[in-house]
């Protein structure tokens, strides 16, 4: 099965530590846990195998560089918002912090996945995914 977190090579720990702007060393064994996340969560969203029907051996389907993407953004995001679950929002001179009990995909994630979402999974809406990996996180 070509899933994303056993064929998407492209994240590497240079690539997410450029893309998120972090120069030092201090962060990478978090960095290198959210690829291995990042990879986990872009599975269970997309619902995808990435394997051709058309053939009769399912043959694996090159993992789009759209979804490398989304899962950039996912770390990034993810290292803005720690700890997990704690949001941040500001009017003017007021802010507020607070937390939610379910792990949401980000609309800028979304934007990079949705299309190659395969089947929207029943107990999930378009933009909520719970996963095991944030549970008590």
């Amino acid at each position: 099965m070509g899933s994303v977190a056993a064929t998407d090579t492209r994240v590497t720990l240079e690539l997410a530590k450029s893309y998120a702007q972090i120069s030092g060393s201090e962060q990478d064994a978090l960095i290198s846990l959210l690829i291995v996340a990042s990879a986990q969560v872009a599975d269970e969203y997309l619902n995808n195998p990435f394997t051709d029907d058309n053939t009769d051996t399912g043959t694996d389907v090159p993992i789009p560089e759209a979804i490398s993407l989304g899962r950039l953004v996912f770390i990034k995001h993810e290292l803005e918002r720690r700890p997990a679950g704690v949001n941040f929002a500001k009017a003017g001179d007021w802010a507020v912090r607070y937390t939610t009990g379910e792990q949401t995909i980000s609309a800028d994630v979304e934007r990079h996945w949705k299309y190659w979402r395969l089947i929207p999974r029943d107990d999930a809406d378009a933009s909520t995914l719970q996963s095991p990996l944030f549970v008590g996180a």
